[in-house]
């Protein structure tokens, strides 16, 4: 009977030391796996949100896609991420203004079904940091836009940094750079999305002027062929228009 009892002492703390390192390690670990599997998902929905479910035609959801998979994230987790952010939500966005330590100003754009949870537990978080909602932030933010504008136009030929240049001057942009593997950017500075609905409709204007008189230049050589191509300038001139207006509207809303 004695030699059998320090078998048994071995087992008891062989097991016990073994629950112990699960507790200590394995649930901390699960719980972190947990919350980087719900930023993924969160980051999933709002992909989907902006430019569609299709990974061919949303370069975003694709990029996330892969992230997610390099983070060992399953795939149900993935497709049930993307199926939520097409059932329709009443989510509705919140902006948060908050001050951090060393006068630090923070805006917090938010997409929310609950405005007053999220608002008490963002409230929570940025007072774990010395940070705390307050009003009058905004107004240390200057709102601005990017407009990318293709190396090529509608006919294949090449568009220089000297007629962007000249673009940016009539649609109002504060500046132009030529990026190298991306296309040239117009960097427009306004005061919110009424002035990019203003810009995007000058924008548009200028195109019909371009597209209208590269039409009538095209009339002069091959009559009937140029004037179809003074129709395709007006109607691009009238889409910018339309779109200056719908994006003016939605930033009154704003």
């Amino acid at each position: 009977m004695m030699t059998s009892l320090p078998l048994v002492l071995c087992r008891r703390w062989a097991g016990h030391n073994r629950w112990s390192k699960v507790r200590t390690v394995k649930g901390p670990r699960d719980a972190d796996r947990g919350r980087l599997f719900q930023r993924l998902s969160l980051r999933l929905r709002a992909a989907v949100k902006d430019g569609g479910p299709d990974p061919a035609l949303n370069a975003p959801l694709a990029n996330m896609i892969e992230q997610c998979r390099a983070s060992n994230m399953p795939k149900s987790s993935i497709e049930a991420a993307i199926e939520g952010a097409l059932r329709p939500t009443a989510s509705s966005p919140l902006l948060l203004q908050a001050r951090a330590p060393q006068g630090v100003s923070l805006l917090l754009w938010v997409q929310t079904s609950d405005p007053r949870r999220s608002q008490r537990e963002l409230s929570s978080i940025l007072s774990r940091y010395g940070a705390a909602l307050s009003a009058g932030v905004l107004h240390d933010f200057q709102q601005q836009g990017v407009v990318r504008v293709g190396r090529t136009d509608a006919m294949g030929q090449p568009v220089g940094l000297e007629a962007a240049l000249e673009l940016a001057l009539e649609v109002g942009a504060q500046d132009v750079r030529e990026e190298e593997e991306e296309e040239p950017s117009l960097v427009v500075r306004g005061g919110g999305w009424g002035d990019m609905g203003l810009l995007w409709g000058s924008y548009g204007a200028a195109m019909g002027q371009l597209w209208g008189s590269y039409g009538a230049a095209m009339g002069q050589l091959w009559g009937s062929y140029g004037g179809l191509w003074g129709c395709y300038g007006a109607a691009m001139g009238g889409y910018g228009a339309a779109m200056g207006l719908l994006w003016g509207s939605y930033g009154g809303l704003w």
